[in-house]
C-alpha cells in the first residue's frame, strides 16, 4: 500500500530540528587550540576502561574547582562523551574560599543542553561571558536533562564539588587548557572518568589558578615506587610503606566520617584514626575534605602533616582549603616545619642559668607577697595562678581540639596572672606541634617568676631544631 506523506508535516519537522541545531549551536564557536595533538594528550592520560587510580594518579589526585584569579573570559570546550546522549552539561558559580551553597548549585546556566557526539564535534566551544577574580566554577552533569525537545534539571544531579571522586582535571601547559573528566557512573569499581570530557581555558592565560593542578603530559603513575621488599600496597591505593593503614581500614575509616554530621566529632575520629598509623598526603587530602569548616580544615591539615610518609609532597592539600588566607596560613606552616628540619641538629650552648642575660644575680625571696619570688628587674606582673586555676585551664584546653584554638585561648587565660616553670610545662604538652609549643613558651616567659629554671622546658620539644631556636630564644632574653 502506497504511504502519502504530508508535505506540510515534513516541512514542521525541518523547522523542528533547524530550530533544535540552532539551541545548540547558539553561542559556539570551534576552538583553534583542539587539535589532534591535544586530542592525544587527553586521551592518554584519561586512559579508556582503566581506573584512572592506578593508571594516571597524579590526575585522579587533582583538584576540580576551577578557580579565576582575574577577570577574564570563560570558554568550554566539548572533547568527547561516552554516556546516554541524553545528559545535559551545566556550572555554577560560587566565591571562591568558601563552600558551594545549595542556592548556588540551583542556580545552574546551561552549557550543553545535549551531551551526546552525534550533535557536538571535538572543539565545538562555548563562550560563557566575563568572569571576575575570586570565582569559582563548578560544574553539574545531569544524565537525564534533555528529554527529547527541552532541559530538565529536576533529576539526578552530578556535581564535580561534591567530595565523591566523579571528576579529575589536567592542565595542559602547552595550550592553557584544564581538562575536565566526569564520570557518569558513580557505582562502578573502575573509575577512568571520561564519559565526559571538556576543557577549560581564558581569554588570558594567567587568568586560572593551576598551580596544584596536575600536568596532561603526567606520565601514568605504575607501581615504580615499591622497594625490594614489597611496600603495603593494596590493589587500588597507594599507601606509606612503614605503618602504613590498609585501604580497607582507610575506606572504612572514610565511610565513618561521611556518615558523622559534626565537624568536632569528625576531628575526634580522624585523630584516633591516624594514631598509630603514617599515612599518604592524598589519605590526610581526603580526611580533610569530610570537614565542612575551611578553618577546620587546615587545622587538621597542620595535624596531619606529622603523620605523613612524604611531607615533600605535603602542599597538596593546600588547595582543599580553597581559601586565601587559610591557605596561606597553611603553605607558611610547610615552610617552617621544612626550615625546622633543615636545621642544625646540635642546640646552641646557653649562659648560665643562675644569671639573667645581664649578668645580674637573681635574688628570690619566698616569702614576698603571694609567695611569688621577686625580680630585680622586669619581673611578671600578675597575681600567681594556683594549681585549681591551672587544672581547670588544662582541661578546657584539652576539650579544644586545634593548637591554634589553644594559643587564644592560653593568651586571654594568663592576663593578670603569673606562672612558674612547674606550671608551664603542662601547658606546653597539651600542644600537638612544636612550632605552638615555641609559640607559647616564648609568649608565656615574661608571666614567669622564676624565669631561671626556664631552660628546662627544653625538653618540651620533640625536634632538635626547635630546641635550639628556644635555645637561641633564651640566649637573647
Amino acid at each position: 500500500m502506497k504511504t502519502y506523506r504530508n508535505p506540510s508535516f515534513i516541512s514542521f519537522i525541518i523547522i523542528c530540528c533547524t530550530f533544535t541545531q540552532t539551541l545548540f549551536a547558539q553561542n559556539r564557536l570551534q576552538n583553534r587550540l583542539a587539535t589532534d595533538a591535544l586530542q592525544q594528550r587527553i586521551f592518554e592520560a584519561f586512559k579508556d576502561d582503566a581506573s584512572l587510580l592506578e593508571s594516571n594518579q597524579a590526575v585522579f589526585r587533582s583538584p576540580t574547582e576551577i578557580k579565576i584569579i582575574k577577570e577574564t573570559q570563560v570558554f568550554i570546550t566539548y572533547i568527547s562523551e561516552e554516556t546516554s546522549g541524553k545528559g545535559t552539561l551545566a556550572y555554577f558559580t560560587y566565591k571562591t574560599g568558601t563552600q558551594p551553597s545549595v542556592e548556588a548549585k540551583n542556580n545552574l546556566s546551561i552549557i550543553f543542553q545535549r551531551l551526546n557526539s552525534s550533535v557536538l564535534e571535538y572543539g565545538d566551544m562555548v563562550n560563557l561571558g566575563d568572569f571576575k577574580p575570586g570565582t569559582s566554577i563548578g560544574f553539574v552533569f545531569v544524565p537525564n536533562g534533555w528529554t527529547g525537545n527541552e532541559v530538565k534539571l529536576s533529576g539526578t544531579k552530578l556535581y564535580t564539588t561534591d567530595y565523591s571522586k566523579i571528576a579529575a582535571t589536567a592542565y595542559d601547559s602547552e595550550t592553557g587548557m584544564v581538562i575536565l573528566g566526569i564520570e557518569q557512573d558513580v557505582d562502578i569499581p573502575v573509575k577512568d572518568l571520561n564519559d565526559i570530557l571538556i576543557g577549560i581555558h581564558t581569554s588570558d592565560k594567567s587568568a586560572l589558578k593551576t598551580q596544584s593542578l596536575a600536568p596532561l603530559s603526567t606520565t601514568p603513575n605504575t607501581s615504580t615506587r615499591e622497594p625490594e621488599s614489597g611496600p603495603q600496597k593494596t590493589s587500588n591505593y597507594y599507601t606509606c610503606f612503614d605503618k602504613g593503614m590498609t585501604e580497607a581500614y582507610y575506606q572504612n575509616s572514610l565511610k565513618t566520617l561521611r556518615n558523622t554530621s559534626d565537624d568536632v566529632n569528625k576531628i575526634n575520629i580522624i585523630k584516633s584514626t591516624v594514631n598509630a598509623y603514617k599515612i599518604t598526603p592524598e589519605q590526610a587530602k581526603e580526611y580533610c575534605l569530610t570537614l565542612a569548616n575551611y578553618s577546620y580544615r587546615c587545622e587538621m591539615a597542620k595535624y596531619l602533616y606529622n603523620y605523613e610518609c612524604e611531607k615533600d609532597r605535603a602542599s597538596i592539600l593546600a588547595e582543599i582549603i580553597s581559601n586565601t588566607s587559610f591557605e596561606q596560613d597553611y603553605l607558611n606552616f610547610i615552610k617552617e616545619q621544612e626550615a625546622l628540619a633543615k636545621a642544625p641538629a646540635n642546640p646552641s650552648p646557653i649562659t648560665s642559668p643562675n644569671t639573667s642575660s645581664n649578668n645580674t644575680v637573681i635574688i628570690v625571696d619566698p616569702n614576698a607577697g603571694y609567695g611569688r619570688p621577686q625580680y630585680p628587674y622586669n619581673y611578671a606582673a600578675g597575681v600567681p595562678m594556683t594549681q585549681r586555676e591551672l587544672s581547670q585551664l588544662l582541661s578546657q584546653l584539652a576539650s579544644l581540639s586545634f593548637d591554634s584554638y589553644r594559643e587564644n585561648m592560653i593568651k586571654v587565660a594568663i592576663t593578670g596572672r603569673s606562672l612558674s616553670v612547674a606550671q608551664v610545662r603542662p601547658i606546653l604538652s597539651q600542644f600537638d606541634f612544636d612550632h605552638y609549643r615555641l609559640n607559647i613558651a616564648k609568649y608565656l616567659y615574661d608571666f614567669t617568676y622564676d624565669r631561671h629554671n626556664y631552660y628546662t622546658l627544653s625538653s618540651s620539644f620533640q625536634f632538635l631544631g626547635t630546641q635550639r631556636d628556644f635555645m637561641t630564644f633564651l640566649r637573647n632574653r
